[in-house]
């Protein structure tokens, strides 16, 4: 009743007064609202002192939980009930000093596609922190990524829970996170020889990135982007992105600097991009570029994803390219060109020079 809805149960055996067997648990009627569409298990066995389940402290009163077979079904674009209860103490959990050995799958709507952990076992006992691993993780179709996954959660003081794993996923590893009851989360991410340093706040949510090699990226992440650009076949990011919670269109403020870039085979050297952005305009505050055939530089340059040109204007702007052909190779004839933009009240771009190779 607590979970709203109703379910049906096969069969409920056990002493009563020390133990509560359930078999065949299945919803017929989700809750009207919140996340939770579906719960089923195929048994679930309890362990337990009656006396102690009805005074003060009744998590002390349970010495073992067995889950077998369990399906948990969530949607997350799902309306929550205005009600809703708010976060247990986890200070409350020292309490439980029983067994708790769960299998289960979980199956979560996005609104993107279905995320689905499949074989999810949790253990805990006395002495021993919270184990959980995964059989496999299956992340929405159109990403193409599934695999096992595995960690230990630990929880470090009343308000804080660790998360550590040697396990990787698809190229990624989450070596580290920790999560707060007050709602702030840092986690380190490693992925292409570096990492990204995660924290998010009631405020917003900040990435600081470190020495992720662009010529290493996962294959989801080459496969999802280099259908519309072409990625670097190298280079060596390092920088920062801040994303405010809420902000509408969504906002985000970036600074990034790439070492040793290489792209469309021309080795460029070193680029920087501060900014910031605001639905489908990007405001780059400052951008420098320095390559052997292409240089860029630029204060307030505004680039406008909606326009066909993309250029919305600059404070000041130029660039000289000795080699279009370099990145655009199905040109006939090669072009160097140099273009200059002043006034951010000026959409265009003016040919400063313009000379065509033949052959």
């Amino acid at each position: 009743a607590a979970l709203g809805g109703r379910y049906e149960i096969e069969g409920v055996g056990g002493t009563w007064f020390g133990s509560l067997r359930v078999e065949g648990l299945r919803t017929l009627e989700a809750p009207p609202d919140g996340p939770l569409t579906g719960l089923s298990a195929e048994h679930v066995e309890v362990d337990y002192s009656l006396l102690e389940l009805l005074g003060d402290a009744p998590l002390a009163g349970i010495d073992a939980v067995r889950i077998d077979g369990a399906l948990l079904g969530l949607d997350v674009t799902r309306p929550s009930a205005q009600d809703a209860a708010e976060v247990p103490d986890l200070a409350e959990l020292d309490a439980f000093r029983g067994r708790l050995d769960a299998t289960l799958d979980i199956v979560v709507e996005t609104g993107e596609g279905e995320v689905t952990v499949r074989g999810l076992r949790a253990g805990l006992g006395p002495g021993r922190p919270l184990e959980l691993a995964v059989e496999e993780v299956v992340l929405p179709e159109q990403l193409d990524v599934r695999g096992p996954l595995a960690g230990r959660v630990v929880r470090v003081d009343a308000d804080t829970w660790r998360w550590t794993s040697d396990a990787e996923l698809a190229g990624v590893r989450l070596p580290d996170a920790t999560i707060r009851r007050d709602g702030r989360v840092t986690a380190t991410v490693e992925v292409a020889r570096g990492r990204i340093l995660l924290a998010s706040d009631a405020e917003q949510l900040t990435a600081q990135v470190e020495a992720v090699d662009l010529g290493r990226l996962p294959d989801v992440v080459v496969a999802r982007v280099s259908r519309d650009l072409e990625l670097p076949t190298s280079g060596r990011v390092n920088g920062s992105v801040v994303l405010p919670w809420g902000s509408r269109p969504i906002a985000t403020s970036f600074d990034f600097a790439v070492e040793d870039l290489v792209w469309f085979a021309e080795r460029i050297g070193r680029a920087r991009v501060r900014g910031s952005s605001a639905g489908d305009r990007l405001t780059l505050a400052e951008l420098e570029v320095t390559g052997e055939r292409i240089r860029a530089s630029g204060r307030d340059v505004l680039v406008d994803l909606a326009r066909p040109t993309l250029f919305g204007g600059a404070r000041s702007l130029a660039i000289d390219v000795d080699s279009l052909r370099t990145f655009l190779p199905d040109l006939e004839h090669d072009v160097s060109v140099a273009l200059r933009a002043v006034g951010p009240e000026s959409d265009r771009l003016t040919v400063q020079r313009l000379t065509l190779f033949h052959g």
